[in-house]
């Protein structure tokens, strides 16, 4: 891997009078850590780690608003939050990174007491028909909160809150105010005239229709400082059914918004309800720098791009290219508290990359974790730290729940010894990085890899485990993580060289001829079809409930689902196989006998434990741990936590 530095990534840079560090910036993230709206340990610890980790700017997820007081958010809309905001402030300066509120995440407002929470917007409207936005994410569970169209004095209370806030948030220390209108948030709703149908000062043209956002930072340098800054995250379109506003209308807003004050901007490509994809992996890394670039065309302030930038070579390109000025590291950061770190070092082997899953977006507003990095808001309880007694540790099973309990077990001081019965590490991994778009799951494998051998763990592969040699091996403590097997269906006829696993099918072992028939509509099913369809095989899919890939992210569920009809793929729901035949397979749909031609046909219809050396060893060594998929098969976010909190416990 390459060993080259870079540079422009680590020039400092000013937002108004304000100089960060470096060029790179945590956006606010509603990790969902903050309690009724108070700042916590945990939330300070997560925090903290990431000011140690070299990050310049940190943005904090925070409400203005008058919200449930059980908010996730941290809370700027009363004296009360004030002390515990200036502990979190003085945990991220003291290792010199400077820090924001975001204000704007979220969508509700109460104007009266915490239990009439609205949805406050120009002029009533939801931006998609018939969707429903409920109490629960504002802090009213059971009610669907109504959606309002402001009146005046309804507004001029927004435009109070956010100066109030900001003058709270300067008070508690933190050094500016990003102000959100991106991501179909409130104040979005007042940018785009798919929403704005007013037809007073705050509707109409585009100045009208940016009227309240202009407002508010009159009001917020009003109450809190004009040497205050204020920067925004802006959406460049809305990208709702092409609808809206588009590049070019956020091209004005930016020339406007920066003559009235805003110090910064930060390109966000679209809104939650959009038809695009914007964040998942759908979307190819650098996919929104041009968003940025346009942005710079008309501002002379900074500009940051993000997203989907994971890869630091792309962002320090972007920035030596002059398309963009600070480079938005999120996920990449909840996966990598080191990041910038180990960036500066040239350590890009040590980087536990984003994998793009998006299990951290689908968690928003709970406590946020992390399908790679078990540590992420949890740094004080799964902190790594050495053992007074070295122990001899035996692990069984080199992938992803092995090679975490190995590694974290070496870290701590333990002698680590790891078996895998195969001719190479990685697992499941080593199919799971087949079908398209897990480039970055491919590059979590290597790192899991790269990290078991720094840490000095004993590898030892081909060695296949039996309860004797594990006896005989006399280790203090065992791990067995022996991971998964195909469920092999009760069909008749599955010992026809035409069937295979999907396993099978990953790995190479055996050919795709002809049309393809795959049993099973799960995630894996949906994959490998998505993938054969792409090569541009005839494939067919059947599943046995009503619906597809419900094991799938929804982040990313849909655009799999597109992808597949867009590569011809055929999806036959209420489908119970019956037989499989020479000539393909027979079964019944919603009552009725169906039948599909195949050449070759794949199962996939999920995956059971492989326990039986775990259950062979209850008992019988000194300390039993089980890890993994041989527990129960889960998401990876699963198996890497219950494999690191193993490494803690030998």
């Amino acid at each position: 891997m390459s060993q080259v530095k870079l540079k422009k990534l680590f020039e400092p840079i000013k937002i108004g009078n304000v100089e960060i560090r470096n060029r790179i910036k945590i956006p606010a993230f509603a990790i969902g850590y903050a309690e009724n709206g108070f700042v916590t340990p945990r939330l300070k610890n997560f925090y903290e780690a990431r000011s140690v980790g070299g990050a310049g700017l940190i943005g904090i997820a925070s409400t203005a608003a008058r919200v449930a007081e059980f908010s996730p958010l941290t809370g700027f809309w009363d004296e009360k939050f004030i002390p515990g905001l200036k502990e979190l402030s003085g945990v991220v300066h003291k290792h010199g990174a400077k820090i924001f509120p975001q204000f704007g995440v979220g969508y509700g407002w109460s104007f009266g007491p915490y239990d009439d929470v609205v949805i406050p917007s120009p002029s009533g409207l939801s931006p998609t028909a018939g969707r429903q936005e409920l109490a629960f994410r504002l802090g009213a569970p059971g009610r669907q909160v109504p959606r309002i169209a402001c009146t005046k004095e309804q507004i001029r209370g927004i435009i109070e809150g956010y100066g109030d806030g900001a003058k709270r948030a300067r008070e508690a220390g933190f050094d500016m105010i990003e102000v959100m209108l991106g991501a179909g948030y409130m104040l979005c709703h007042w940018l785009s005239p798919l929403t704005n149908k007013r037809t007073d000062e705050y509707g109409g043209s585009l100045e009208n229709r940016l009227r309240i956002v202009t407002e508010i930072i009159a009001n917020i340098k009003r109450k809190a400082g004009e040497d205050f800054p204020v920067i925004t995250k802006l959406a460049t379109s809305d990208l709702v059914f092409d609808a809206g506003y588009n590049l070019e209308d956020a091209q004005e807003m930016a020339k406007i918004l920066e003559k009235a004050g805003y110090a910064a901007f930060d390109e966000v490509p679209a809104w939650h309800e959009s038809t695009h994809p914007a964040m998942n992996w759908y979307a190819p890394d650098g996919a929104w720098v041009h968003l940025a670039e346009a942005l710079k065309k008309v501002v002379k302030v900074p500009v940051a791009t993000g997203m989907r930038i994971p890869d630091p070579f792309i962002a320090e390109q972007a920035l030596v290219d002059g398309r963009a000025d600070i480079v938005v590291w999120g996920r990449a950061f909840i996966a990598e508290q080191n990041l910038a770190n180990l960036v500066k070092e040239a350590r890009y082997e040590d980087i536990r990359s984003c994998i793009v899953c998006s299990k951290c977006v689908e968690m928003v507003d709970t406590p946020v974790g992390c399908s790679v990095n078990p540590q992420a808001g949890k740094e004080e309880p799964y902190a790594i730290k050495p053992v007074a007694a070295p122990k001899k540790v035996l692990v069984i099973g080199g992938g992803p729940a092995g090679l975490e309990a190995a590694t974290v077990a070496a870290r701590r001081g333990h002698k680590v010894t790891l078996w895998e019965a195969s001719d190479k590490l990685g697992g499941l991994l080593n199919q799971a990085t087949v079908p398209m778009h897990k480039e970055h799951l491919a590059e979590f494998m290597r790192y899991q890899i790269t990290q078991v051998g720094k840490a000095g763990v004993n590898v030892q592969l081909k060695k296949k485990a039996d309860p004797q040699d594990v006896l005989d091996f006399k280790a203090d403590s065992v791990i067995v993580a022996t991971g998964s097997k195909p469920v092999i269906p009760d069909i008749p006829g599955l010992k026809w060289p035409s069937v295979a696993t999907a396993l099978d099918i990953l790995s190479g072992k055996k050919p795709v001829v002809g049309n393809v028939v795959i049993i099973g509509g799960g995630m894996v099913g949906c994959e490998t079809a998505e993938m054969l369809g792409h090569q541009g095989k005839k494939v067919t899919v059947l599943e046995i409930l009503p619906r597809f890939a419900v094991d799938v992210g929804r982040l990313t569920r849909w655009n799999l689902l597109l992808d597949m009809k867009k590569f011809g793929v055929r999806s036959e729901a209420n489908v119970n196989v019956k037989e499989i035949t020479f000539l393909g397979v027979r079964g019944v749909q919603n009552g009725k006998s169906v039948f599909f031609d195949a050449d070759t046909i794949i199962i996939a219809v999920g995956m059971k434990a492989d326990d039986t050396l775990a259950k062979a060893l209850q008992g019988k060594v000194a300390a039993l741990h089980v890890v993994g998929d041989c527990v129960k098969p889960r998401r990876l976010i699963d198996t890497t936590d219950e494999a690191f909190r193993a490494g803690l416990a030998v």
